[in-house]
């Protein structure tokens, strides 16, 4: 997961490109790609939570941070207590 956080910190650093044709044309895969990051790391951190593998979040909360979401780990860690609780 650490190399997608790369990627799409380094696409956010190249938005400052913005103006530029091929940029401007990878912008749909770009939001792709994050939705797509985004999905997985809420899925994987939930699942870590839930099972309690400690080296699983870990990983996941560097990710995130690697993408600069806190926001979204506070997301996700909120939905994977809330199922921990239900359950």
């Amino acid at each position: 997961m650490h190399a997608g956080a790369g990627e799409l910190r380094r696409a956010r650093a190249g938005a400052r490109a913005q103006g530029l044709p091929f940029v401007e044309a990878l912008e749909g895969r770009r939001r792709a790609a994050a939705a797509r990051l985004a999905a997985l790391l809420g899925a994987g951190l939930a699942a870590a939570l839930r099972t309690g593998n400690a080296s699983a979040r870990q990983h996941c909360l560097q990710a995130y941070a690697a993408v600069g979401d806190a926001a979204g780990a506070e997301q996700a860690r909120a939905a994977g207590r809330r199922r921990v609780g239900s359950g």
